[in-house]
């Protein structure tokens, strides 16, 4: 495809961009361009107004404009739906994006009047893949920071997902998974998702009020077809041994 110069002033990243560029990724890139110049074109689609919209090289653009730069090269595609969608599967397909970022293409596609099942089958992901990404949206900003920064992975914001609406016991989340990465280096969704059950209980005011049970921390009772289960999550027999303790003496020994 033909390449042709733009001037940088006339193009808009706004449109396309899922993340922001890393703070040392522009610096070097630029020194790179000023030894090698620039080894691939940006590609951007022409809007009415005559100005352009970034579809794929924002690293690149920024690297330019950081070497004070007037003109880019560039490679201009239709600005059709069936273009901007391939550009889009790419982005998506790319191995070093966070969940968030695949969510904004996700909701980028749903901008382009398609269905969460259409979407699906054009980046061969399941339909409740789709709506699981798009759920990320629902998060406190904070939380939403995290996901951006690599603080939490996937499977944390899934689990967080249970606390939609409730701002206070997000945030409270957030800073317990974060203090475990921090002590741990790690913490399992199992670990975060006996957390927000834990959480939920407190606000509730009662853990199992229909029992009368108050349950130590990291337990909690589920509905299993007629009847419950206890859960305790632990991570030695230590922790197991305290959490007993605390059932006991609560429940038993009044």
């Amino acid at each position: 495809m033909e390449v042709v110069q733009l001037q940088i002033a006339k193009i808009d990243t706004r449109k396309y961009r899922l993340r922001e560029a890393a703070k040392d990724a522009v610096p070097k890139l630029a020194a790179s361009v000023e030894k090698v110049g620039l080894l691939h074109p940006l590609t951007v689609c022409k809007r009415k107004d005559g100005k352009y919209d970034l579809v794929s090289g924002h690293v690149r653009f920024e690297a330019l404009k950081e070497r004070g730069e007037k003109t880019a090269p560039a490679v201009v595609i239709p600005a059709d739906e069936k273009a901007l969608q391939t550009a889009l599967v790419e982005n998506f397909a790319r191995t070093d994006l966070n969940p968030l970022e695949k969510a904004r293409a996700l909701h980028k596609l749903e901008g382009l009047n398609m269905s969460r099942k259409e979407i699906a089958e054009l980046l061969g992901v399941t339909p409740p893949q789709v709506t699981n990404l798009l759920a990320l949206f629902s998060l406190e900003p904070e939380v939403q920071k995290a996901i951006d920064k690599g603080e939490i992975q996937f499977g944390h914001a899934k689990a967080l997902l249970a606390l939609k609406g409730q701002r206070n016991l997000q945030l409270k989340a957030l800073k317990a998974i974060r203090e475990m990465m921090s002590k741990e280096n790690k913490a399992s969704a199992r670990t975060v998702e006996s957390l927000v059950r834990s959480l939920k209980a407190e606000a509730e005011g009662a853990d199992a009020p229909e029992l009368g049970l108050k349950l130590p921390k990291h337990a909690s009772i589920q509905d299993k077809g007629k009847g419950k289960r206890l859960l305790i999550d632990f991570k030695d027999m230590d922790d197991l041994k305290e959490a007993l303790t605390e059932l006991m003496e609560h429940n038993f020994n009044k």
